[in-house]
């Protein structure tokens, strides 16, 4: 009992220094966010309009639609491929022998597998072309931001989707008009 005591009591200049950090990082952190809010210019940009208006973004997107309609192109021959092979699997199934259509049976499931392999290869490289035409994008809408941001004396330019952060903002703090023309105007 003693030596629980005597612990305790070692500690107790321990909390009280914690204590008096504690409230010292609370203070400092109030101060900060009072002064920091008190003159701060915010506002925010709807990120799904601006990467719909984006020139860049718009150009990427085209370049990904195209080379969908190829890829859809290359899907439908093998589609087509596969009903006519299942058509006349159906019209001459009668004609077969039993290994003969256990050999056809399988050949049509091989070409289903390659072709939900290949409609799922697609989709894969879909999503990475769509990432590595976005990337740079994204990183020069972020740099024109930071421009536009610095330029007009924004504190913080918050980045908002559908549903999302910003439930709601008095219309004069949506930058998303006033930064595509920002943009428009640099890029011209």
């Amino acid at each position: 009992m003693k030596k629980w005591r005597s612990s305790f009591i070692r500690r107790k200049p321990d909390i009280a220094l914690l204590s008096v950090t504690l409230f010292c990082v609370l203070w400092v952190t109030v101060i900060s966010t009072l002064s920091f809010t008190r003159n701060a210019k915010i506002g925010y940009v709807h990120s799904a309009e601006m990467l719909e208006k984006y020139p860049a973004a718009i150009a990427a997107r085209e370049k990904l639609e195209k080379q969908m309609v190829q890829w859809q192109e290359n899907i439908n021959v093998l589609e087509a491929e596969i009903n006519r092979f299942r058509e006349n699997l159906n019209q001459h199934a009668a004609e077969f022998s039993a290994t003969q259509l256990a050999v056809k049976n399988d050949t049509l499931r091989i070409k289903r597998e390659n072709y939900l392999r290949y409609r799922q290869a697609i989709q894969d490289k879909k999503a990475e072309l769509n990432e590595t035409l976005m990337a740079p994008v994204l990183a020069e809408i972020n740099g024109h931001l930071n421009d536009f941001g610095e330029k007009n004396g924004y504190k913080i330019i918050f980045g908002t989707l559908s549903g999302g952060n910003i439930l709601f903002a008095q219309d004069a703090v949506n930058l998303t008009d006033d930064f595509l023309a920002y943009v428009n105007d640099k890029l011209n």
